[in-house]
């Protein structure tokens, strides 16, 4: 008999910790730094952008997953700038 999943392996597929989240505003816009990813950005109550992330893909379409040299944050409360430097590198397939 399987044990019954737990609600994050239902929600989210794991029982690994959910990632942090940081909100970000600048005047209007507001926005959720979740690891290199910026997510939920709105203007007041509309949402604009659902996820802005950068991705490296291979030949067959698969994710190079980054290794991040520099990740800084620099938040100012009305205002806010990411800045963040990674490598992508997967021998086998050619990238």
């Amino acid at each position: 008999m399987q044990e019954p999943r737990s609600i994050n392996q239902i929600r989210y597929g794991s029982n690994d910790a959910l990632p942090e989240r940081r909100t970000l505003r600048a005047g209007p816009l507001t926005a959720e730094l979740e690891h290199a990813d910026l997510r939920y950005v709105r203007v007041g109550d509309i949402e604009i952008v659902r996820r802005l992330y950068f991705a490296v893909r291979d030949r067959n379409w698969g994710t190079v997953e980054p290794v991040y040299t520099a990740f800084e944050v620099d938040d100012r409360g009305d205002s806010f700038r990411i800045t963040i430097e990674a490598e992508h590198v997967d021998p086998s397939s050619g990238v």
